[in-house]
């Protein structure tokens, strides 16, 4: 075999190597690099409240003295109910918030009851109103979902609003007695007395 075909067959080589080897390169070129944890989402948060809430409320007067231990069914007088905008997952955007503020929270389309009962105990004469609430959370926030391929994220955001679960209930003496400010007794009194 002569130089020249020895140079021919070496460029032949070459040449076909370089064939197999394109589509490989293409390939690689085309696949998306990976930006997030595949399936994740993240929630932040803005504007979160917790105001208290008098969702039910009845004034006793108690005429006498001794101690009886009743149950009373208290009427409602405001209601809270549970939802989240802007296409958020429920469960997740609701979940991330009771994680926020440390509190139970009713999952999206729950309402507070129609009816609460109060333990009533009490030890002197006087008015006093029997109530039971709930904080109303609500906040703002922005969710950003990985793909399943961890290649895009997708964000939405809107508010939520929840309440704080089971019902807190209790009883407030009206008059000069000092109870803590800006609780839910103090509401109760300062609304209802």
């Amino acid at each position: 075999m002569n130089r020249r075909s020895i140079a021919a067959g070496l460029a032949g080589s070459v040449a076909a190597a370089l064939l197999v080897a394109a589509p490989a390169a293409t390939a690689a070129s085309s696949t998306k690099a990976v930006v997030c944890t595949a399936g994740s989402t993240s929630v932040t948060w803005k504007n979160v409240t917790e105001p208290w809430v008098v969702t039910h409320a009845k004034r006793v007067v108690r005429p006498g003295t001794g101690s009886t231990r009743v149950l009373v069914t208290v009427p409602q007088i405001a209601f809270v109910k549970a939802s989240v905008t802007g296409g958020g997952a429920p469960a997740t955007v609701i979940g991330s918030l009771a994680r926020k503020t440390g509190l139970a929270l009713a999952p999206s389309g729950a309402q507070t009851p129609r009816k609460a009962v109060v333990t009533w105990s009490p030890t002197r004469s006087g008015s006093y109103v029997l109530y039971a609430g709930t904080r109303r959370v609500h906040g703002s926030y922005v969710a950003r979902t990985c793909n399943a391929h961890g290649t895009a994220v997708t964000t939405k955001s809107g508010s939520t609003t929840s309440w704080t679960t089971p019902l807190s209930t209790g009883v407030v003496l009206c008059g000069a007695i000092t109870v803590p400010p800006g609780g839910l007794a103090a509401k109760a009194r300062s609304r209802y007395c």
